[in-house]
């Protein structure tokens, strides 16, 4: 018996906050959709890379991204911080949010894989994965990429600079100590940006000097051991350690006649930081999808 292998009407990876959006809001529209994603949870830069501090303005319309929004915040303890539409969300909430969500919409995911390559087969994209099981193959007619680092866009010749590197970071009172010199501590000058939380931790982000990219994730954990040893020495401790940085791209250069991969940031004029994540998708969502992710 030939099994037929199923073959998509969109393939989308990975599944960050903008990945889910238009997931969800393609099969809404009755396409069949694969969502992909390297680790086996949702998020994108929101989880793997704990850039849970975020700047959220409430729409007035009801779209999907303000669904999951609304959704995480439900959870309990889900909200470390809010003050002047800046947050500072739980990772584990948002996790829990985003699995439910894609559920509910019978989105199809799957987890631990990575695209290493992409083939045009006359209408059809053969997706080319090393998964747990050895390299396998997804067939769609569309391919999009949401990725933050502009991931499938290098198997169609797109070049990319790598802007901006962070690694984010929870740190508490070391229980072992009778007291905690946090002044001193988001002092360091390796620190770009913190935020004291509700519950008196603090969420940080770690600046990391872009010197060799191949090695950056060294780098990081270079920097995040000394960075460890001065937060001891003054009474605290590492709570939450990322998974991996937080890697900012410019894209240089796109292929005009690429048919094989879109990426919606290609139409993008508007610039949004990397404290937008929902804003971007948001305005992606309204602005942008019909319009341009056929």
């Amino acid at each position: 018996m030939i099994m037929t292998q199923k073959i998509f009407d969109y393939i989308i990876y990975p599944a960050n906050l903008l990945g889910c959006v238009i997931a969800i809001k393609k099969a809404q529209a009755g396409s069949s959709v694969l969502l992909m994603n390297n680790y086996g949870f949702a998020g994108g830069d929101l989880t793997h890379s704990l850039a849970c501090y975020q700047y959220i303005e409430k729409e007035n319309s009801s779209t999907i991204t303000q669904d999951i929004f609304n959704r995480i915040i439900s959870k309990r303890n889900s909200v470390f911080y809010n003050k002047d539409k800046n947050f500072v969300l739980n990772p584990e909430s948002i996790k829990i949010a985003f699995q439910e969500i894609l559920e509910e919409n019978g989105i199809e995911v799957l987890f631990h894989v990575l695209p290493i390559s992409i083939q045009q087969e006359e209408e059809i994209k053969n997706v080319f994965l090393s998964a747990r099981e050895g390299t396998i193959v997804k067939k769609s007619l569309n391919v999009i990429d949401t990725s933050e680092n502009y991931s499938l866009l290098r198997f169609v010749d797109s070049k990319k600079k790598l802007v901006k590197c962070s690694f984010n970071i929870f740190i508490c009172q070391n229980s072992s100590q009778k007291s905690v010199d946090f002044e001193k501590i988001i002092s360091h000058n390796l620190i770009e940006k913190y935020v004291l939380l509700d519950d008196n931790r603090y969420w940080i982000s770690l600046k990391i000097p872009i010197e060799n990219e191949l090695f950056i994730e060294n780098k990081a954990q270079e920097i995040l051991n000394k960075f460890e040893s001065f937060v001891l020495e003054n009474g605290g401790r590492i709570q939450l350690v990322a998974p991996q940085t937080q890697k900012i791209y410019q894209l240089e250069n796109f292929s005009s006649e690429n048919k094989i991969v879109f990426h919606p940031k290609e139409k993008m004029t508007k610039k949004l930081s990397e404290t937008e994540i929902f804003l971007e998708s948001s305005y992606i969502e309204k602005e942008m999808i019909e319009s341009y992710v056929k």
